[in-house]
């Protein structure tokens, strides 16, 4: 499972922009309750990493959906994410 989006980055004080990169949870760590996930962005599935960043959620245990499926739902409620498609 991974995301596809445009992603745009700062190089050397100019904005570059990437379209279809491929967005992949890498990791998953935390508490039943409260989630950290580690954020890969790869100019392809199989290109380079322009981007990694970190975010935190709350875990819904009651859900049959898995962590990794929630980590996903969770990055397309944000707004950088807002666009993203599933992968």
């Amino acid at each position: 499972m991974a995301l596809s989006t445009t992603k745009t980055i700062s190089v050397v004080d100019k904005l570059v922009s990437f379209n279809n990169t491929y967005v992949k949870v890498e990791s998953v760590l935390g508490t039943k309750n409260q989630i950290s996930i580690l954020v890969e962005t790869r100019t392809a599935k199989d290109g380079l990493v322009i981007d990694t960043c970190s975010f935190n959620f709350i875990h819904n245990c009651e859900s049959d959906s898995g962590v990794f499926k929630q980590a996903y739902e969770y990055l397309k409620t944000l707004p950088e994410f807002a666009n993203a498609t599933d992968c």
